[in-house]
């Protein structure tokens, strides 16, 4: 934080939250939600395309299958408790630039281990 404030000697804490688990299935369950709307979205868009470009986008079309495919057999396979990482959060206030205090949260993602900031 002492690289990345405008003015680190303004720097107030506010809160720190706990470690947090992240959960493997938690987060496959997202990721899959996110990639079954993005196929419906590039189907919906196929209509409107020429023939080479039709044929691109039923390729990638079918690559994202692939990926809803290995992201349901993870949902299926995660056990309710199976840890990815962690995450913890740190409010705090700052001076920005012009000197106006301002309040942040910041998130911060550790891995399994918590050896690691990612």
């Amino acid at each position: 934080m002492k690289e990345n404030l405008d003015d680190y000697k303004s720097y107030e804490p506010i809160k720190f939250s706990g470690l947090e688990p992240i959960l493997i299935k938690e987060q496959a369950e997202k990721v899959l939600k996110v990639a079954i709307d993005h196929k419906k979205s590039r189907e919906d868009y196929i209509y409107y395309l020429d023939s080479t470009q039709l044929k691109e986008q039923l390729a990638y079309i079918a690559s994202i299958d692939a990926d809803i495919d290995s992201l349901k057999r993870v949902c299926d396979s995660a056990s309710v408790d199976d840890i990815y990482g962690w995450r913890f959060e740190h409010s705090y206030r700052s001076a920005n630039k012009i000197g106006a205090m301002e309040k942040k949260t910041e998130t911060f993602y550790f891995n399994r281990d918590i050896t690691e900031i990612q």
